[in-house]
C-alpha cells in the first residue's frame, strides 16, 4: 500500500486527469481547487491504482493504492492578522489524499534530508552501477546510526540537548575514526563542538573586554586552575586552548609575580615555581612560561602533555 507524487509525463499517469498548467496570474484564482481523479480495475497486478490530480499553484499529481476516499478535508493552522496584530486560527481545504501523504512522509523525507546534506557521492562518477547501491547503502546506515546516537542520549541517557553532537560532528568522528585517529588526537573535533555553543557567548565576552576600565580591568573573574580534569579537551573547563580558530597571544600577567602554572602541576617539589620568562594567554587567562605556551595550546592528550612538560621542565 503506497502513495506518492507523480509526474505527468511519468508511467502510469493517465491522460485523462493531466491538467494543463495557467500561466496567466490572473486566471490562476479560477482554477485553484480543481480537481480530476481516475481509478484502475480489473487488473490483478496492480488492483484499485487511484490515480488523482488537484490544481494547487500548479498541477500536483498522485498515484495511490492506499487511498481509500477522495474528500476534501478541513484543516486550521495560524496566520498573522496584521489589523488585530496577533496570530489567529485561519480554516482551509485540503484533498485527504494529499494529508495523508504529507503525514506519511514525514521519516522519509527527514532522512532524505539527513543523507543528502553531508553525502559524499554527490559529483562522484560511478564507474560501476553496484557504486550507487552501496554509497547510497552506507550513507543509510550513518542517518540510522545518528538517530539511534540521538534518541539513546535523549530517552535512555537524558543528556542534555547541548551535550549531543551534531550531525556533522557525529560523522567527522566516524570518518577520523576510520582513517585511524584516537579521541585524544581530535582536537579539532574538539574545538568545533563547543564552538557553535559557545561563540555567542565569547563575542559578548570579547566586547565587553574591550569595555573594561583600568580599574574594571583589575577586578576581572579570577583564572581557572590548571589541572588534570580542567585540561580535558572534552569537558575540561580549559578546553578553549585547543580551538585553532581563536589567536591564544601571551600579554603581562594581571599577577604581581605570575608562576608557570603547567610546570607547578607537574613539579615533584611542590615548592618548585618557575617565575622566569612567565605570561599569561589573551584567551585561557592561565599563567604560562614561554617553553610551556606551544604545548599547552597544541596537545589535546592531558597524559602527553604532562610527561612533555615534565620531560622538558623548566628550571627557576
Amino acid at each position: 500500500m503506497v502513495h506518492g507524487v507523480a509526474r505527468k509525463s511519468g508511467r502510469g499517469v493517465p491522460k485523462c486527469i493531466i491538467q494543463d498548467e495557467v500561466t496567466n496570474k490572473n486566471l490562476q484564482a479560477q482554477v485553484r481547487g480543481t480537481t480530476k481523479a481516475a481509478v484502475l480495475e480489473g487488473d490483478t497486478e496492480c488492483p484499485n491504482i487511484v490515480a488523482f490530480s488537484v490544481y494547487d499553484t500548479k498541477p500536483v499529481n498522485f498515484l495511490s493504492t492506499a487511498c481509500t476516499s477522495l474528500q476534501w478535508k478541513e484543516k486550521t493552522k495560524k496566520v498573522y492578522d496584521k489589523e488585530a496584530g496577533i496570530k489567529i486560527l485561519m480554516k482551509f481545504l485540503r484533498p485527504q489524499i494529499t494529508d495523508e501523504y504529507n503525514y506519511g512522509m514525514n521519516n522519509v523525507d527527514q532522512a532524505d534530508q539527513l543523507r543528502g546534506t553531508y553525502r559524499f557521492d554527490r559529483w562522484m562518477r560511478k564507474r560501476k552501477w553496484w557504486w550507487s547501491i552501496w554509497m547510497w547503502g552506507v550513507q543509510v546506515l550513518l542517518v540510522n546510526a545518528y538517530v539511534l546516537y540521538k534518541s539513546a542520549h535523549l530517552l535512555i541517557w537524558k543528556t542534555p540537548k547541548k551535550d549531543i553532537m551534531s550531525q556533522y560532528h557525529f560523522r567527522k568522528s566516524i570518518v577520523l575514526d576510520w582513517f585511524g585517529f584516537g579521541k585524544e588526537n581530535d582536537a579539532d573535533a574538539v574545538a568545533e563542538k563547543h564552538s557553535d555553543e559557545t561563540s555567542r557567548r565569547r563575542k559578548i565576552e570579547s566586547i565587553s573586554q574591550f569595555s573594561l576600565t583600568s580599574d574594571e580591568t583589575n577586578s576581572t573573574k579570577r583564572a581557572t586552575r590548571v589541572t588534570e580534569q580542567t585540561l580535558d579537551p572534552y569537558e575540561g573547563a580549559l578546553r578553549i586552548r585547543l580551538q585553532e580558530n581563536l589567536e591564544h597571544y601571551p600579554i603581562v600577567s594581571k599577577v604581581k609575580r605570575p608562576c608557570c602554572s603547567l610546570c607547578s602541576l607537574v613539579a615533584t617539589n611542590k615548592n618548585h615555581r618557575v617565575y622566569h620568562h612567565v605570561y599569561s594567554c589573551d584567551k585561557c587567562n592561565v599563567d604560562l612560561c614561554i617553553p610551556c605556551f606551544r604545548p599547552f595550546h597544541t596537545i589535546s592528550s592531558v597524559k602527553k602533555l604532562l610527561s612533555y612538560v615534565s620531560t622538558n621542565q623548566c628550571e627557576e
